[in-house]
């Protein structure tokens, strides 16, 4: 897929989780807070997408 798709669909994907898992956990929080954590959610998973692809191109040891 296109990185650009990739992107948008982390973005929606992270936004979504975030509003769900604060009005869950957190419901006095606000926009800010939700941005946050919709940023790090994001963020881990293109930390993971990273991993996984560096991962596969080490030699086994």
């Amino acid at each position: 897929m296109n990185r650009l798709i990739i992107l948008v669909l982390r973005i929606i994907l992270g936004i979504a989780f975030a509003i769900l898992l604060t009005r869950l956990f957190h419901p006095e929080k606000g926009f800010v807070f939700i941005a946050g954590i919709a940023v790090l959610l994001v963020g881990f998973s293109y930390l993971s997408s990273a991993m996984r692809t560096r991962k596969k191109k080490e030699p086994n040891r």
